[in-house]
Formats: structure tokens, C-alpha cells, sequence
């Protein structure tokens, strides 16, 4: 005898209503298992490609900043052989000529302090070391008739000009005039014989500032803060520079045996 449709249907509910296998359970756990190994792994993929792209991002940068640091550099050293290069002009013409008439030679230095600005002034100094002819005279005054030999850093650069006949400069000093520079004495020769120098004062914030105002491009102005130093001395920082920076890129060179170090970091 057939039991009735409705105990059929009561034993299939039962049935249905029995808790999970421990197979399904099994089964369960391994998807989730499967769902946060996938999970994992995307994360470490996402990570690893955040950290590349980081890495590059980072590389590009600091190769930009050492051409950055490489260009201005080389400003620099391009233009102080190009005022140099003048101020010996200068002295080749007293040199052939056996002096240069003093209306002439200021003339000729306001010329220059006018073409190049950064110039303090231009001077010449006697067979004494006595300042007595300079240009401008404007904001100048101070130093006509001062003592050259007055102090050991320029009393150095002095006597070695003399010894070698050749240019020399002085470690950064505190001007006369107000503010911080350093001197380059170009030591003149007569038949043999000393008569004097011509002086050149650098002003070195009004002379860089001047000098990467005309060489920096608008994007390197916004990009890059700069700074220098002489004989590890600071002697220029540009606006907004943060000396602290892990980023800065140093280059250095050598002129007239005074080591130069320019500063770049990323702004």
C-alpha cells in the first residue's frame, strides 16, 4: 500500500531542511578561500605597480633636478669667463698703451657694470693696494681710497696676483659696500714692472639673482629653487629655498682655485 502524497511531501521537506554536509560546508570554505587568495593577489599586483611607477617617478625626478643643477652650473661658470675675459681686455689696453687715461677706464667699467649687471663695481687699485679710481661711484663711496691690504683674505689674493701675474679671488667676504661678495684682482704689468690692478667686486645675490632671472625659463623658476655656496660658504638662496630638502642635487667646480657648489632641490 502506498503511503499518502502528503507523507511523501512531509519526508522531502524534512530532507531539504537537514543542516548543510559537511561537504557543501567544504565547499563553501573553499571559495572564500579562493576569493580572498584572488583578493590578495590583485592587492599585491596594485601594489607592486604603484610601487614601479613611485620608483620611476622618483628616478625621472632626481635625473631632472641633476640637469637642472648641471645647467646652472654651467651659467655660472659661462659667465664669470665672460666678465672675466672683458676685465682683461681692460688690462691688456693699460698694459699696451702703458696706462689708460681715468675718464676712459671709468667709462669703459660703467659700460661694463651697465652690459652685466652683479658687478659691485669695477676699481683700479695702485701699486700701493689703494683703491683709487671706481665705477659706479653711486653707492661707491665708502671704498675710494681704501686699503686693499686691510684685511688677510683680500691681502692674500693681493700678493698672489702679483706672484703668478695672473687673476686670483678672494674666499666670500662682508663688503664695504654692504652685503656679501668676493673680489677678483686682475694684477697689471708695465714693461716688466707692477702698476696696479683692476678690481672687480661681486655682489653675489645681486649677480646670481640677475644672472638665472635671465637664464631660467618659466618652468625652471616654478620647478626648482637654487643656491650657492663658496669655499662652503653660503653666498646665495634664491627665494622659497628649504635647505633641509633629502632632494638636493649638488654640482661643483673650481674657478680660480675657489670651489663653487650649486644647490638645486625640486619645489
Amino acid at each position: 500500500m502506498q503511503p499518502p502524497d502528503s507523507c511523501t511531501d512531509d519526508t522531502e521537506a524534512q530532507a531539504s531542511a537537514e543542516p548543510d554536509t559537511p561537504a557543501s560546508q567544504s565547499s563553501g570554505l573553499s571559495r572564500r578561500t579562493l576569493a580572498l587568495v584572488a583578493g590578495l593577489g590583485l592587492c599585491i599586483v596594485v601594489f607592486g605597480l604603484w610601487w614601479l611607477l613611485d620608483a620611476r617617478r622618483a628616478e625621472d625626478q632626481q635625473w631632472r633636478i641633476a640637469v637642472q643643477t648641471e645647467h646652472l652650473s654651467g651659467y655660472i661658470q659661462r659667465d664669470l669667463a665672460n666678465r672675466i675675459l672683458a676685465l682683461e681686455r681692460m688690462v691688456a689696453r693699460w698694459e699696451i698703451r702703458k696706462g689708460t687715461p681715468r675718464q676712459e677706464l671709468l667709462a669703459d667699467a660703467n659700460n661694463h657694470v651697465t652690459d652685466m649687471p652683479g658687478f659691485q663695481a669695477i676699481e683700479w687699485v695702485d701699486r700701493d693696494f689703494i683703491v683709487r679710481w671706481i665705477a659706479p661711484q653711486e653707492g661707491n663711496d665708502e671704498a675710494v681710497g681704501l686699503d686693499q691690504g686691510f684685511q688677510p683674505e683680500r691681502r692674500i689674493a693681493l700678493q698672489s696676483a702679483i706672484a703668478r701675474r695672473a687673476p686670483t679671488m678672494t674666499k666670500p667676504i662682508d663688503l664695504v659696500q654692504g652685503g656679501k661678495g668676493f673680489l677678483v684682482y686682475l694684477p697689471i704689468f708695465v714693461e716688466d714692472s707692477f702698476d696696479g690692478f683692476i678690481l672687480a667686486v661681486f655682489k653675489t645675490q645681486l649677480w646670481l639673482d640677475y644672472l638665472f632671472d635671465q637664464q631660467e625659463s618659466s618652468e625652471e623658476k616654478s620647478n626648482f629653487r637654487v643656491a650657492v655656496a663658496v669655499d662652503d660658504q653660503p653666498v646665495f638662496e634664491q627665494a622659497g629655498w628649504q635647505g633641509q630638502s633629502k632632494d638636493i642635487e649638488v654640482n661643483s667646480f673650481q674657478f680660480f682655485d675657489h670651489p663653487f657648489a650649486v644647490q638645486v632641490q625640486p619645489t
